[in-house]
């Protein structure tokens, strides 16, 4: 998830519906419930991984297919045909290296896509892979919104949106404002291991 579904929700990103191609164990299922959403539709290709997210989330529906392009098991337009999901629509994609066959697979679901998470390795490629993947999104009339970075710095989560350049700016600024209230509070506590996303120190306490 690009950010905390709570903040999500501040800045009026409110899906109905999402799609989760590449879905591991469904480990962002319990921050969609938060987020409002009423169905997932979970790809997942590994079929141990989708057994697990049947188990964990048995009203969403659990696709143990490989997702692509023509020639792949299949497509995003395909399946979001019989799965009548609600709008706003909501669609990640996070599948290592597939992405942009994914993607080709999805042109009618793009289309009516309100909300595109991407994850983009920026050193692929020398970084003509983030490249791609963004220029894909733009092409579909996303605007580039929020940028999550992982903490090894490898690579980002994107959240696409059509919003207006002014609502993507708006959007901008709530989230800053909410991040650097968020990173004060860490460092007044004494986390020094904090950043805007994440404080190692709490992360240390849950596990432990």
């Amino acid at each position: 998830m690009v950010r905390n579904p709570y903040i999500l929700r501040l800045t009026l990103i409110c899906p109905k519906g999402a799609i989760h191609i590449g879905g591991g164990v469904g480990q962002d299922g319990s921050s969609y419930k938060k987020l409002g959403v009423l169905t997932v539709l979970w790809g997942e290709i590994d079929k141990k991984r989708a057994s697990v997210i049947r188990d964990r989330f048995p009203n969403d529906l659990v696709i143990n297919k490989e997702f692509g392009g023509k020639n792949s098991d299949t497509t995003v337009d395909i399946e979001i045909k019989a799965g009548n999901l609600p709008r706003p629509l909501m669609m990640v994609v996070d599948t290592d290296g597939a992405d942009l066959d994914v993607l080709s697979g999805a042109v009618e679901t793009l289309k009516v896509v309100k909300y595109l998470v991407l994850e983009q390795h920026l050193n692929w490629e020398d970084g003509k892979w983030a490249e791609k993947l963004t220029k894909t999104a733009l092409s579909y009339g996303f605007r580039k919104t929020l940028a999550r970075p992982s903490y090894n710095g490898e690579y980002e989560d994107v959240l696409y949106t059509r919003r207006t350049v002014f609502s993507v700016f708006l959007t901008r600024v709530i989230d800053n404002f909410i991040g650097f209230i968020k990173h004060a509070w860490h460092l007044r506590k004494g986390h020094k291991s904090t950043t805007r996303f994440f404080c190692r120190q709490c992360e240390l306490a849950k596990s432990s």
